[in-house]
């Protein structure tokens, strides 16, 4: 097997496996470059594992992994190497003043933000407009995605979108297309900030490489006040305005559940009101219409779903001083 490893400095190790099923086979298949932030934890390679027999069975694309270190730790890069999807290995460490403090609210500093922007900086470093083709997602280690997102995402002109499984506290969040234009969204299925221009998830939009490399100052921020805006901000500064700017994929956003959204649209409305937004009412007469549009007789359908919000946490693995001293206090007191 033909192997070519470099290491270009400590902070970077990239290597293409040449004769596999993946091989960049034909010049003219856009390349899918995915970006993947990662952290070292107990389940960081199980996560890993399976991203990478996710992306065996698609051709032509090229994994770029960040760890949040100093140094890509050896464990990291034995584990791509044996992979076998053509990868980058990069690292960079949250700064200090990013990252969160104990006790604080995640939402305060998102993980991953210098990752991915490590990612896109490797990008623009290395390849070259309107002569490199390709397409660009940000895939998280702890999510789960399906084949057909690639097929799908491969032939995006500037930016596509999709519904996103078990996000935003919804069963799904995403895009919703008009009932007799399927490639025109008509509003998106959100609960948080539905105000944003861009209320999307981030597994939930993939951007062309020459929209990436003809704006190089476009990443994300990681500033508090910012909080939320992480894919706005970020696709704003790719000179989009709003979300009926984007591609709708997956057959016109259909690949989820028209059950879940006309319950879900309700919570919606009701959180709007909560929230005082002035277009409530508006909001609650287009429930209705799209309500009366829909027949009844649809039914839930998750196994057309492309990416699903899923994690897995570090297990309580008790210590042998921690084991010794439970044992200890449950042994009953006994005559000898």
């Amino acid at each position: 097997m033909d192997q070519t490893i470099q290491r270009n400095s400590k902070s970077q190790i990239s290597f293409t496996n040449i004769k596999v099923v993946h091989k960049y086979d034909s010049l003219q298949t856009p390349t899918i470059y995915i970006i993947t932030a990662t952290y070292p934890r107990m389940v960081q390679l199980a996560e890993l594992t399976r991203l990478c027999h996710t992306f065996l069975h698609v051709k032509n694309l090229h994994w770029i992994v960040v760890e949040d270190v100093n140094v890509p730790s050896d464990d990291l890069g034995i584990f791509l190497r044996k992979c076998g999807v053509p990868f980058t290995l990069l690292s960079e460490r949250t700064p200090p003043d990013q990252v969160l403090p104990p006790g604080q609210p995640r939402w305060r500093y998102p993980r991953g933000v210098v990752q991915r922007n490590r990612g896109l900086q490797w990008l623009r470093d290395n390849l070259k407009l309107r002569l490199n083709k390709g397409v660009v997602y940000i895939a998280d280690d702890d999510n789960t995605y399906s084949l057909r997102l690639f097929d799908e995402i491969r032939t995006t002109k500037r930016v596509s979108t999709w519904p996103v499984a078990l996000a935003g506290r919804l069963k799904w969040e995403g895009c919703v297309t008009k009932p007799d234009h399927s490639d025109v969204i008509d509003r998106m299925q959100t609960i948080f900030k539905p105000w944003r221009e861009f209320p999307i998830d981030m597994a939930g939009f993939a951007v062309n490489l020459d929209l990436i490399l003809s704006h190089p100052d476009a990443k994300f921020y990681a500033d508090p006040k910012f909080f939320g805006m992480l894919e706005t901000n970020f696709l704003k500064n790719l000179g989009l305005k709003n979300f009926t700017e984007l591609e709708p994929k997956a057959d016109g956003c259909t690949k989820a559940s028209l059950i879940s959204f006309l319950l879900d649209s309700l919570l919606i409305l009701l959180n709007n009101m909560l929230l005082g937004n002035p277009n409530t009412f508006s909001e609650v007469l287009a429930f209705y219409s799209h309500f009366n549009k829909f027949p009844v007789t649809v039914t839930t359908n998750y196994a057309y779903i492309l990416v699903w919000h899923t994690q897995a946490k570090d297990p309580d693995i008790i210590s042998l001083d921690k084991l010794k001293t439970s044992i200890q206090n449950t042994m009953l007191p006994c005559d000898i």
